[in-house]
């Protein structure tokens, strides 16, 4: 029995669709594998972190570099090195110049 052209476009169109679910999970796959690593390789405070993510997001690498994103990099240290700057006092033996220089360096920290 002959294919007619139009059985032909229908098969075709299947297959581009297969391909694209295929593509889709194996692109998945990848997060999910990177997911899966990042999670068993994390230690100490990292780790901790997991606990604020819901079981089911556990596998998202989206969720979980957001997670660590925002309890690591410069923002969450901007409040740290504030109060550390509001809170600095001139120690004992220690001269104005060396209070002056490391409140400086702590603004500077901060306004990076």
């Amino acid at each position: 029995m002959p294919v007619t052209r139009l059985q032909n476009k229908a098969m075709d169109d299947q297959l581009k669709a297969l391909m694209n679910i295929m593509k889709r999970i194996e692109e998945r796959g990848t997060d999910f594998v990177k997911a899966s690593q990042l999670v068993a390789s994390l230690r100490g405070s990292a780790m901790e972190i997991l606990q604020g993510i819901p079981a089911d997001k556990l596998t998202d690498l989206t969720t979980i570099e957001k997670a660590l994103e925002s309890r690591f990099t410069d923002s969450h240290l901007t409040q740290f090195y504030r109060t550390e700057l509001k809170t600095r006092r001139q120690k004992s033996g220690e001269s104005l110049q060396v209070l002056a220089i490391d409140a400086e360096r702590l603004k500077s920290l901060f306004s990076l």
